[in-house]
């Protein structure tokens, strides 16, 4: 907890407690930071307050006290507050608020064009390059669709970025794939464009002819061996901790550690991030990638054993993806046995009007929408529901022609909402920068064999 510990203000003068940290809130607008509030919590306010125009010279070193170790991570801040922006220090506190945070999440839906979306909110979109075949079927119905690599000049192609530069280790890589052949060849890698090590780019993640491999490049190939089917769908996944232990997972279940000595180098010159080849311009081996992939996630932060069994277990899903953060949780248990979850996917950025919000773990086939406020809440069984409404106040409601959704076989429910005509029970608004809203679903469900309803928990959105 931020209360608990101090942080070095960056022009050096001083230590910065947690108490100027809830001074500082407090004098800009923010409201007053407490001392019980989650990380999540804290960020949020700093967020806000950046909005205004107002940051604190304390706040570059916020992760030193969250994660508990240097601030190696920030390349593109100089620790110099000219630099911080509320989309740079929304970045900057995703990596505070949280010990794993969703970079980059590549769902690979698409069906048509070159355009290949990053659905964590960061906005790393890709392009689709030569031998691709989209719309192909994805590993279940939740997952989407799914992206036929031809493995020889197929390829998505990444811009570098500071948060996907910044990660030589703590981090993790995760993927569905379906091989054509079983043989070397790269799911996920920054450009090897030399074998020099100035230029030797930074890490790769794929397979090889008896099991899986994670480089870093120019450093140590970290071989696991384990068994891969050809034609079949896997999960693979990897995670690459601090002291420079590669782990590997297999349809969410470990298969093995591999230790090394040093972390990975500095991304290559011709800096790019490549799902599906290492080097597609020739200069090494490209090791194209021969199949479908699907759902490729990247992480700041080591996932545990139980993080990647969860993504195993749920298609299509994340950890921590999206904008928002939960509260209110969990939700009261309904029919199926589990507590409805809320999430969102796009962007909280409010100019690109991208967001998409979710409900995920409902009874099959049941019919639900969308709740939005301005206030949350926390009231057991209003109207005679069995759940809890985690909002309080003006509720708006999701009810418009095509809102109004069913769960169908995969229990789940998805709206891409319009920030500019956003429902209350005044009439529509449009949603401004700087903006926090709050979500819930409500949804029918079954209790003893007699109808009533439900609530997921609740979604906040600090809006950019």
């Amino acid at each position: 907890m931020l209360a608990r510990t101090a942080a070095r203000d960056v022009r050096g003068r001083r230590e910065v407690s947690p108490a100027d940290a809830r001074q500082w809130g407090a004098d800009h607008g923010t409201s007053r930071i407490g001392s019980g509030e989650s990380r999540n919590e804290i960020c949020a306010r700093l967020v806000q307050g950046a909005a205004r125009g107002v940051v604190p010279h304390f706040f570059a070193r916020v992760c030193t006290v969250v994660r508990r170790r240097p601030c190696r991570r920030l390349p593109t801040m100089q620790m110099h507050t000219s630099l911080f922006t509320p989309v740079a220090l929304l970045a900057t506190c995703s990596f505070a608020a949280a010990q794993v945070t969703l970079v980059g999440h590549y769902k690979l839906d698409e069906t048509s064009g070159s355009f290949c979306a990053d659905s964590s909110g960061f906005g790393h979109h890709g392009t689709y390059m030569n031998g691709v075949v989209l719309g192909g079927a994805g590993v279940s119905g939740a997952s989407g669709r799914s992206v036929d690599f031809d493995g020889t000049t197929g390829y998505v192609e990444i811009p570098g970025n500071p948060l996907f530069d910044g990660l030589r280790d703590d981090l993790s890589m995760a993927a569905w794939i379906q091989t054509d052949t079983i043989r070397l060849q790269r799911v996920f890698s920054n450009d090897r464009p030399t074998f020099t090590q100035a230029n030797s780019g930074s890490w790769s993640f794929g397979t090889t002819a008896t099991g899986l491999r994670f480089t870093t490049l120019m450093v140590q190939d970290y071989n696991q061996a384990t068994v891969l089917a050809a034609q079949q769908w896997h999960h693979i996944a990897v995670t690459f901790d601090a002291n420079f232990v590669a782990t590997f997972y297999v349809d969410g279940v470990t298969v093995g550690q591999v230790a090394g000595a040093a972390p990975s180098n500095a991304p290559s010159l011709n800096n790019r991030y490549l799902i599906g080849v290492l080097d597609p311009s020739g200069g090494t081996t490209p090791e194209w990638f021969d199949g479908r992939i699907d759902d490729v996630q990247l992480y700041a932060g080591t996932l545990s054993a139980n993080d990647v069994a969860f993504l195993h277990a749920n298609p299509g899903r994340a950890l921590g993806g999206g904008p928002g953060a939960a509260y209110c949780s969990p939700a009261v248990v309904n029919s199926s046995g589990a507590s409805a979850v809320m999430g969102a996917s796009g962007s909280a950025v409010v100019a690109l009007n991208n967001l998409t919000l979710e409900c995920t773990a409902m009874p099959l086939n049941s019919f639900g929408f969308f709740l939005t406020s301005r206030s949350q809440g926390s009231i057991l069984q209003p109207g005679g529901s069995q759940g809890r409404l985690c909002l309080s106040g003006a509720i708006g409601r999701y009810v418009g022609p095509g809102q109004i959704k069913n769960s169908g076989a995969s229990g789940g429910i998805s709206l891409a909402v319009n920030l500019t005509n956003h429902p209350s029970p005044s009439g529509p608004l449009t949603v401004l920068a700087g903006d926090t809203r709050h979500f819930t679903a409500w949804f029918r469900d079954v209790l003893s064999g007699q109808p009533t309803s439900n609530f997921a928990n609740g979604l906040t959105i600090t809006f950019q």
